[in-house]
């Protein structure tokens, strides 16, 4: 991977740091979190909440394959989040 450009230092940041440190960001790579999360739990709690076995296995299987989706499709993604 390349160097990324700090948007708020103009700093060169290696591809895998953890912090800027030119202006102390800190580095996320791949989806957001809190994505991630709702990707995984939304569509496995409503195929709970359906009461029945295929829902359930549907569910379950419809969060695991858009949370490998949203993990290879975000792959390339940084983002600096400075306090």
């Amino acid at each position: 991977m390349t160097d990324h450009q700090c948007p708020h230092c103009h700093n060169h940041v290696p591809h895998g740091a953890s912090v800027c440190r030119g202006c102390q960001a800190e580095l996320e790579y791949g989806p957001p979190p809190g994505l991630l999360w709702a990707v995984i739990c939304i569509p496995a709690l409503l195929g709970i909440f359906s009461n029945s076995n295929l829902g359930i296995i549907a569910g379950i299987a419809v969060a695991v394959t858009g949370a490998m989706y949203l993990k290879r499709k975000m792959k390339d993604r940084v983002a600096f989040n400075r306090r």
